[in-house]
């Protein structure tokens, strides 16, 4: 990949192995394993700030281990303080993205982290901004938005188990991912403790058919440099 991130991408070990990332389908709760996507993203991102970014070891994952996974019960403990503190996951609904930034901008102040997030960037401004955080060692919170304004359609976007033209290994919607590298076709992504691809030319064209730009875009973590 063109743009990625510096370091080996988390590795969450439990029963049946190592995860790539978090994933909700192994969270404590019935919620959180459905509608919890949100939660785990914002959580690996600030787990990965803690571990590899400096000035970025805020208390809630200041116990974070040094070896290269991460147990599970440690890592459900912290995505369940994140989201009983800053970001309650709503049935049916899980977080929109507005709270989430709100969340996510709230619980890096707490914590003395000198970043803040914002919802979305202009659609132009999409791959560029993507670019420039993998490129600054910032994983990226990419949104799968929901079906708008026909919000019961069954649409659902590829992702693929590789770069290249393939079956796709499963389809989604209404699903926060993490962008762990890029490059001028396709998006690496962590979703549900997988590694999958996305072609960015049919999530453009799902954003324009199925959903909306709002709706299908990233939280932009913005300090100084950035």
């Amino acid at each position: 990949m063109e743009h990625a991130l510096r370091h080996p991408y988390l590795r969450v070990r439990g029963p049946g192995g190592v995860t790539y990332g978090g994933s909700q389908r192994r969270g404590r709760a019935a919620h959180m394993r459905r509608w919890g996507c949100g939660v785990i993203a914002a959580a690996d991102l600030m787990l990965y700030l803690s571990l590899h970014r400096p000035g970025c070891r805020g208390t809630l994952f200041a116990g974070a281990p040094p070896a290269e996974e991460i147990d599970l019960d440690w890592y459900n403990d912290r995505a369940d303080r994140l989201r009983r503190r800053w970001l309650p996951v709503i049935p049916w609904h899980g977080i929109n993205g507005l709270a989430l930034a709100f969340g996510v901008s709230v619980c890096l102040r707490r914590q003395g982290i000198p970043l803040h997030a914002r919802w979305g960037v202009r659609p132009g401004r999409l791959w560029a901004r993507i670019d420039r955080l993998l490129d600054a060692d910032i994983p990226v919170v990419l949104s799968i938005g929901g079906g708008f304004p026909c919000f019961w359609k069954k649409d659902r976007l590829p992702l693929y188990p590789a770069p290249e033209k393939c079956a796709p290994a499963a389809r989604t919607s209404a699903h926060y991912v993490i962008v762990t590298g890029a490059d001028e076709n396709w998006l690496r992504i962590s979703s549900w403790g997988r590694c999958y691809y996305i072609n960015k030319a049919e999530y453009c064209l799902y954003t324009e058919r199925c959903s909306a730009g709002l709706l299908c875009n990233i939280l932009d973590i913005r300090g100084q440099g950035l």
